[in-house]
């Protein structure tokens, strides 16, 4: 499985990776904003693709929505999930 992981946050990043390992054979790319996401994502054909929804620039709905511009009909399922993070 390849995997495109998007998020500002490095060690989001680092987390995600580690976990993903657990899953067997699975190869993680990384992206820090969203216009790296996008270039990645024209230059290779992902599995699944995670976005942090809230980040500086283009966030993680922009990033789906310019990726699926143009599109006209849905090759893969996608699937939105939000979570929020609580500072103690």
């Amino acid at each position: 499985m390849k995997i495109l992981n998007v998020d500002d946050d490095l060690s989001m990043r680092i987390f995600f990776r580690n976990c993903a390992k657990q899953w067997g054979e699975v190869e993680v790319d990384e992206a820090s904003d969203g216009d790296e996401a996008l270039v990645a994502a024209m230059r290779c054909r992902y599995d699944l693709i995670t976005v942090d929804l809230n980040m500086p620039g283009k966030g993680g709905l922009e990033i789906l929505a310019s990726r699926n511009r143009g599109r006209r009909e849905r090759t893969s399922p996608r699937r939105t999930r939000c979570g929020l993070r609580r500072k103690c």
